[in-house]
Order: structure tokens, then sequence, then C-alpha cells
């Protein structure tokens, strides 16, 4: 239909904007473009021209409205059409990836600035989700020699997000109305400014405990740790 090929379109470009931000050539990204999306992966023409414009600046991914055309950001029908992209694909893989790309940049350069006896040591360790297993992060993580633990399939009880974290968040959030993306930021950030050094100190002793039991048994699944 032609929302799937918008929709595919939007991710390719978004894909093309993260191989500029990886320092590749416009050449270098058409032949990834090619490999990742096959028969349907936009004309060379149009990838070396939005390689150009995203190496110049630009930020965004959609058309330029046209002259005259007003806008309909808000609209009923965008909202309709939000819904059924994130109904059609719930992990938004693409912005994850940029997402995900842009978190590790910082990780590592504080690493560096609060941590510089670990820049050569430390691994990164995460749930395999697709934004991280993604071939973007994964050159990146090659780029910058940045090794990752293994992580066994179905195991949310290994990643403190999961059994620390986001737990946490929901109790301190559940039955709170928010009536916009920046009360919700904004609640997040109190929620997680609230949590005391110690219990993050404790969560990872916590992972430490927990891999280590899984290392030990083989990475047998068991019923608790």
């Amino acid at each position: 239909s032609s929302q799937a090929k918008m929709n595919r379109t939007l991710e390719q470009r978004y894909a093309v904007k993260f191989c500029v931000r990886l320092g590749k050539t416009a050449t270098e990204t058409y032949t990834m473009i090619k490999d990742a999306f096959g028969n349907n992966s936009m004309g060379r023409s149009s990838i070396f021209e939005w390689h150009k414009l995203f190496k110049e600046g630009r930020e965004q991914v959609e058309n330029d409205h046209r002259s005259g055309r007003p806008s309909t950001s808000r609209s009923d029908q965008n909202v309709r059409k939000v819904k059924e992209i994130l109904d059609t694909d719930r992990r938004l893989t693409i912005r994850l990836i940029a997402e995900e790309l842009e978190v590790l940049e910082r990780l590592r350069k504080r690493v560096l600035r609060v941590r510089p006896a670990m820049a050569s040591t430390w691994k990164l360790h995460h749930d395999n989700a697709p934004c991280h297993t993604a071939l973007l992060v994964q050159e990146w993580q090659a780029k910058h020699n940045l090794l990752t633990l293994p992580h066994p399939p179905y195991s949310p009880d290994l990643a403190p997000p999961d059994f620390f974290l986001f737990p946490r968040l929901k109790r301190q959030m559940k039955g709170r109305r928010f009536d916009t993306i920046e009360t919700v930021k904004e609640a997040v950030t109190r929620g997680l400014r609230s949590i005391p050094v110690e219990n993050f100190q404790q969560a990872y002793a916590n992972w430490q405990t927990r891999y280590t039991k899984c290392i030990n048994s083989g990475g047998c699944y068991f019923e608790e740790y």
C-alpha cells in the first residue's frame, strides 16, 4: 500500500541519516541500504541526495511541505496514521536505533571522562532487543572496540532495567494520567532522580549474583534467583 511504501521510505531515510553520523560515504551508504532492503530500497540518486542533505545538517526526514499546503500535523487524520504505524511496528526499530547510538556515544564519552582506567577494558551488556543488535549499532561497537557480553534469550531477570528499574517506575506512575509527552518525561525524570544511589548499587550487585548463577548453571533456566 502507499502507506507501507511511505513507511519504508522514511525508515530508509533514517538509515541514511545514521550512516552519515557514522561517517559512511554516499557509496558505502548506498551499498548498505541495498543490502538491507533489497528490491524495496530507494534509488541510488535518492540515497545520494538524502546523504548530501543530512551531511549538510538537515535533521528532518519527512518531505518539505509544499507551498500553500496547510499543515495537518495535529489533525485527526495524522493521529490515525501514527496509530496505524504504531500498530504495524510497535518497536519503531529505526528510531530506537538512533536513540541507541546516541546513548552509546554518551556512555562511551562518560567512561572516558569519569573512568579512564576502564576505557579499554569495559564491556557492554544488553538484552538482544532489535535496536541493540542492528547492523548500524554493531558497526558502531566494532568501530570503538566495544565488546558485548552474551545474553541468553528470553531472560529479563538478567537485565537490571527489567528486574529493577522499569517495575519501580511503573509503581510510581501507576494510576496517574498525563496530558502531554512533556509531562510524562518530567514524571519519569523525577522518578529516576528519586531513586537513591544505594538502590542502583544493590541492583547491580543483584545483577552480578544473577549472571554468576546463570554462568555456573551452564545457561540453564531455573525458577528463581
